[in-house]
């Protein structure tokens, strides 16, 4: 089969079709202005590094010129007798070219939904749309993305007892948010200040620096040696010594907002693939041509289908300045049609303010769960496949 496809200028439009149906041949038209050899390097690339046998060619149309238009459908036509259109994207001059040589011809056609995959109708076809996923990782790279070797953590191997302690000190956490916070920056602070050698011991002898230790919730770290994850804690005024469990636990109790992402990463089980606390670098395969490189983090990453999901997580106090950055991210990495979702355990507002920016965030077409610290665990994962994908 060989499939003819006006290009548009998202690229999961463009290859949605090269993953669901798998044909043989796949003919972009557009034009030159729109179909610029870095947005026709991506593709080629995408199918290179998924082994497809399909083979992808770019042709031009003449901009306003549906006479020429209907010339090259024609010739590919005669070229490609077993061509199909898909009307998916492009102007309507290219869909009224494309409807006049369907009709002249009799070419099979059809248009699908760029959202899910499924096809809104067919023409002279029966088209049967396979299974198909991507990854995280193809989403960022098609809208010209790229994640950062440095990551600190991506797809992290969560056993089932690290499930457990994540979820444990969820419990704790969402007792008191900002308490929580507070305690994260005081373990931080003392551990980068420890005098010792071994990264879960700390010692801390100075008498300014064991301030830090003063400034953390004291039911908190209380919770937190009672769980055995801060253990052989010892606080004197010759000084503050502890040790970390081990290092997924110094991990998570040295940056504040880390819980919450892996507890959303681990609540989203149901997705096709995932991650967490992605570095983004936006100029991606430009990267190495010099100068700035201008880097966003994004707390998780989920993809159902064709389609991508941005998550921020929010333990703390936030904004609307929180949606904006959000929505700027989403669509630099994730095209039109990602679903956005903001998470939060904690505005530090007024009733009143999280309804403004629950009404903000939901002009904005992000999906507000500010209540996740209300939602048992298997709650919150049947909430977000609801809300996302309408299933749970």
């Amino acid at each position: 089969m060989t499939l003819i496809s006006f290009f548009d200028e998202d690229p999961i439009d463009n290859i949605g079709d090269i993953v669901l149906l798998k044909p043989s041949r796949c003919i972009f038209l557009g034009d030159d202005k729109l179909m610029k050899k870095r947005r026709r390097n991506l593709i080629t690339q995408f199918v290179e590094n998924r082994s497809m046998e399909t083979t992808v060619e770019f042709h031009s149309l003449p901009r306003g010129d549906i006479d020429g238009t209907l010339g090259l459908l024609r010739e590919l036509i005669e070229r490609y007798p077993d061509c199909i259109f898909d009307v998916t994207g492009g102007t309507e001059m290219h869909l009224a070219a494309a409807g006049i040589i369907s009709g002249m011809y009799d070419i099979p056609l059809y248009q699908r939904n760029g959202k899910n995959g499924k096809l809104l109708w067919q023409y002279g076809c029966q088209l049967a749309p396979q299974a198909a996923a991507l990854c995280v990782s193809e989403v960022i790279s098609l809208h010209n993305g790229a994640v950062i070797d440095e990551t600190m953590m991506s797809k992290p191997d969560i056993t089932d007892a690290l499930g457990q302690d994540i979820i444990h000190l969820w419990e704790i956490a969402k007792k008191d948010p900002a308490g929580w916070n507070n305690t994260c920056t005081s373990l931080a602070e003392l551990t980068e200040k420890s005098e010792t050698f071994d990264p879960l011991q700390i010692v801390v002898t100075g008498q300014q620096d064991q301030k830090a230790f003063y400034r953390a919730d004291m039911p908190i770290l209380a919770d937190l040696m009672v769980g055995g994850y801060l253990q052989e804690v010892d606080y004197a005024w010759s000084g503050i010594s502890f040790r970390y469990r081990d290092g997924d636990i110094r991990m998570i109790l040295t940056k504040a907002g880390m819980l919450l992402e892996l507890y959303t990463y681990m609540a989203a089980h149901w997705a096709d693939d995932r991650a967490v606390s992605i570095c983004l670098d936006w100029d991606g395969m430009d990267a190495n041509k010099g100068g700035i490189q201008t880097r966003n983090e994004l707390d998780v990453m989920l993809t159902s289908g064709l389609l991508p999901i941005c998550i921020s997580c929010k333990n703390g106090e936030f904004d609307k300045n929180a949606l904006y950055e959000l929505d700027t991210i989403s669509k630099h990495f994730a095209g039109r049609y990602a679903k956005k979702v903001l998470i939060s355990s904690y505005g530090g507002k007024s009733e009143q303010s999280l309804k403004t920016l629950e009404r903000r965030a939901r002009d904005m077409n992000i999906v507000p769960i500010f209540d996740v610290h209300r939602l048992s665990y298997e709650e919150f994962s049947q909430r977000l496949r609801h809300e996302l994908i309408g299933e749970g």
